[in-house]
C-alpha cells in the first residue's frame, strides 16, 4: 500500500512502477480521511495505491518510490500480506 495526496499522483506513481516492472498494477482508492497531527484532528481527502509485487522485487520497489522526486508526496507505506494470508488460511 502506497499513500499519496491526490488521485493523479497515485496514477503517476503506479504508472512508473508498472513501467519499471516493479508492480503488477492495482486500484487507487480515495476518500475522506482524518489524522491526528500536532494534537489536532486534520481532515482531507487521501489516496492509497494497493498493488502487489514479487517477493524478490520488494526491496527494489521500496527504494524506487522515494528515489523518484514526485511533487507533494507525503509518505510511502508498504505492508507484507503474507502473515495475514497465512493466518486466514489456517482458520
Amino acid at each position: 500500500m502506497i499513500s499519496c495526496e491526490i488521485r493523479q499522483q497515485g496514477l503517476n506513481i503506479l504508472q512508473a512502477l508498472i513501467e519499471k516492472q516493479l508492480a503488477f498494477g492495482g486500484p487507487i482508492f480515495s476518500g475522506p480521511a482524518k489524522f491526528l497531527w500536532k494534537s489536532e484532528i486534520v481532515e482531507h481527502d487521501y489516496c492509497y495505491i494497493f498493488t502487489f509485487t514479487r517477493e524478490d522485487l520488494r526491496d527494489d520497489l521500496i527504494r524506487f518510490v522515494p528515489a523518484n522526486e514526485i511533487p507533494n508526496r507525503t509518505k510511502d507505506s508498504f505492508g507484507d500480506l503474507t502473515e495475514a494470508v497465512t493466518q486466514d488460511s489456517t482458520r
